[in-house]
């Protein structure tokens, strides 16, 4: 179509007594650069409850200047972030006037920028850091969030609403699944709000899957707890095959109802019109599969027109635009 996304697509084929294959990334839209405009970057990377700022969007391989309309919107309720204004700068810049809700929740919010010629363009990464001023000390992130058996690995946490600096002895990381317990070595200060820290998982590790963060500061016993910060998969060649994209949604275009094929648990899943307004789904609402898990879109009462869902798993966010008839 005239106003397809510009993406890399997974090809899929089914049918009666034949097996449902897929392949990833195995077709391209490009734009007439021979090239996928999309978002590289964007600061500040955070902001408080209440306040007003402009965020600049970098991009790559885009034409803004050339758009006869820009707009931007966050994958939130539409009135918790609010998008003021949308000034294009030059070709690769884009300036955005937003204004965060007094009640917005602490954590990331994933935003997009709408493009007259080159579609919808996602936010790399997590998207904009939120936080409370004042609130209760929490970390938000470690990165990397995933890896696998018998790595070595340096990881940078992040929390907010406190002052690493200002402790008064040291931190000490641990990661616990369970009773199952992985310690960190070299843990330091490196900003406010940031510590890196370094793990080392066995090669004959057997204890796969979500690990919860600890980190302790000592000898003051301050503890601070942030759930799911790890996922150590199963040995393998790279971290990549370990994780290669899996998420596959269908039938596309759809009138009641959606299965999702992935290996992975689904932390968080959300699902959006064409103005990113949010539909309430519940975690009960997605009902387990072999492969995956189903969701009835009949229970909403959906107007027939294009959608967007977003899920989250250990591989980050992935975005799926569906058509319900």
């Amino acid at each position: 179509p005239q106003n397809a996304n510009y993406q890399k697509c997974q090809v899929s084929v089914g049918g009666s007594g034949i097996p449902f294959m897929s392949k990833a990334e195995a077709f391209t839209v490009v734009n007439s650069q021979g090239v996928i405009p999309k978002i590289k970057s964007y600061t500040p990377e955070s902001a408080t409850n209440g306040q007003t700022l402009d965020l600049t969007i970098t991009g790559e391989g885009t034409t803004f200047m050339q758009a006869t309309q820009i707009q931007a919107g966050f994958f939130a309720q539409a009135s918790s972030i609010t998008v003021n204004s949308v000034n294009a700068i030059n070709d690769t810049t884009v300036v955005t006037n937003v204004t965060i809700g007094p009640t917005v929740s602490n954590g990331y919010y994933a935003f997009y920028v709408d493009v007259a010629q080159e579609g919808r363009l996602y936010n790399p990464g997590r998207g904009l850091l939120v936080y409370q001023p004042g609130g209760a000390p929490q970390i938000v992130s470690v990165s990397p969030h995933l890896t696998t058996v018998g790595q070595t690995l340096d990881l940078t946490i992040t929390g907010v609403n406190i002052d690493f600096t200002q402790a008064s002895g040291t931190y000490n990381a641990y990661f616990f699944k369970g009773a199952t317990q992985l310690s960190c070595l070299n843990t330091s200060v490196i900003s406010a709000n940031q510590i890196k820290t370094t793990l080392s998982i066995p090669i004959n590790w057997e204890f796969t899957g979500y690990y919860n963060l600890v980190l302790r500061e000592t000898p003051a016993d301050h503890t601070i707890v942030f759930d799911n910060a790890l996922y150590i998969g199963p040995m393998t060649t790279s971290i990549k095959e370990a994780f290669k994209p899996t998420s596959n949604i269908y039938p596309n275009p759809t009138r009641d109802e959606l299965f999702i094929d992935t290996e992975h648990k689904i932390i968080s899943f959300g699902l959006m019109n064409t103005t990113g307004q949010l539909v309430a789904v519940k975690p009960e609402d997605l009902e387990e599969q072999p492969n995956g898990y189903r969701i009835s879109t009949l229970k909403y009462g959906l107007p027939p027109g294009f959608y967007f869902i977003r899920i989250q798993t250990i591989e980050g966010y992935t975005y799926h635009k569906i058509l319900i008839n």
